[in-house]
């Protein structure tokens, strides 16, 4: 009896035993999964892609710091006048006037901070030129109607507002200062289509002064220019591009920089001559040509001299005809900006474009300026147009 009860102790005694051992097996087992599943790896989410950059409405940001009220003006234009300032033309509807304004980056140079700021310089149609001489001192050349004014820049604004001299009986006029001559070259156009290129200096006393009336400048060239011509743009220390007679494809410079200025003539290869960018003693331009599989679009440097094509910096196919918008630069690169089918494309040489905005008739954004940091502000390109606009994307 006594011997049954201990075989009976021992039996319950490995009954329990290896009820404790599967047990403990069993909580190990559930302990282990439960970590491995908080150990194994995350699948990534795909990262969603939008199929074109957009662009943000920064209308209030700049015209709180021109001092304008919302729905007052129509934007005109608007432009890079240097690294700090921006050039943008307005027409006022409460004044019923074409106004110019600056919009000041400030010392840092950088978009929208707190230094930013903004004021009116005076009532023009026409884009300012920016002369900076050797200690720094930024002068402000502009045309108010038939006067060609000038001012000092500082950070309280344009002060020392002067009127240089005044031009009558005149059908358009351009001007663009030399810092390195202290002069001022002058294109206009007289009542029988003459094309008169002159200069000035910008110091007081001497013969050809700025401040004595036009007949007493300096003349350099004068050229027939028929109503359907049109100087194109000035360019800041170098001169005038123009075109000239019937072969409308095909630009000149105006080259102030020669020893006796005068008009150097463009490659005929060269379609987009309001988008030649200067720099140094180069022009910065696109090249269009044909090759068997269409139309090539390079990006090219030109000598201001002789007019030669110098070097291919970069290629950009394809390109619409109506292309590029801008030639710039930004960040120490060549930023060019174009269209591409119905793409806004931003191109830096041997870099992949990249597209800024795909755009329609019924919403066509235009990129104007490229910004110290690389970013491009522009307008809407829908008539009137009364929104400025930042794009998302950086090219």
């Amino acid at each position: 009896m006594r011997k049954t009860a201990w075989q009976m102790l021992l039996l319950l005694g490995i009954i329990l035993i290896v009820v404790v051992l599967f047990d403990t097996q069993n909580s190990q087992v559930q302990s282990n999964a439960v970590r491995s599943m908080r150990l194994a790896p995350t699948p990534a989410q795909p990262v969603a892609t939008a199929p074109f950059c957009d662009y943000t409405d920064v209308t209030q940001v700049i015209t709180q710091r021109l001092g304008l009220s919302m729905g007052s003006f129509n934007i005109t234009d608007m432009k890079k006048t240097d690294s700090r300032y921006i050039s943008i033309l307005l027409f006022n509807a409460n004044l019923n006037r074409d106004e110019l304004y600056l919009y000041d980056l400030g010392a840092d140079g950088q978009w929208n901070t707190q230094d930013d700021r903004g004021f009116f310089i005076d009532e023009t149609l026409n884009m300012p030129s920016l002369m900076t001489s050797s200690n720094g001192v930024r002068t402000l050349f502009w045309i108010s109607y038939s006067d060609i004014k000038r001012c000092t820049l500082t950070p309280q604004g344009c002060v020392n507002i002067q009127t240089l001299t005044t031009f009558t009986n005149i059908l358009e006029l351009n001007l663009v200062p030399s810092s390195s001559q202290n002069r001022m070259y002058i294109a206009y156009v007289d009542p029988q289509f003459n094309l008169l290129f002159v200069s000035c200096s910008l110091q007081q006393g001497t013969p050809d002064s700025c401040s004595n009336p036009p007949t007493s400048f300096t003349s350099h060239q004068t050229l027939f220019f028929p109503p359907q011509m049109s100087v194109v743009q000035s360019l800041l220390e170098t001169g005038f591009i123009y075109i000239q007679g019937n072969a409308i494809t095909q630009g000149h410079l105006f080259n102030i920089n020669l020893p006796i200025p005068g008009t150097v003539l463009l490659p005929s290869t060269i379609q987009h001559i309001q988008s030649i960018y200067s720099l140094a003693n180069l022009l910065v331009a696109i090249q269009t040509t044909t090759v068997a599989a269409g139309q090539l679009s390079e990006l090219v440097l030109i000598d201001q001299q002789t007019g030669m094509i110098t070097a291919v910096i970069d290629t950009i196919d394809p390109i619409n005809p109506i292309s590029p918008l801008i030639i710039d630069t930004s960040n120490s690169s060549l930023v060019t900006l174009y269209y591409q089918q119905n793409n806004i494309m931003g191109k830096r040489p041997s870099m992949p474009a990249v597209s800024l905005y795909v755009y329609s008739q019924n919403d066509n954004p235009i990129p104007k300026v490229i910004l110290p940091d690389g970013s491009v502000l522009g307008m809407m390109g829908n008539r009137p147009s009364t929104q400025f606009i930042r794009f998302d994307c950086i090219p």
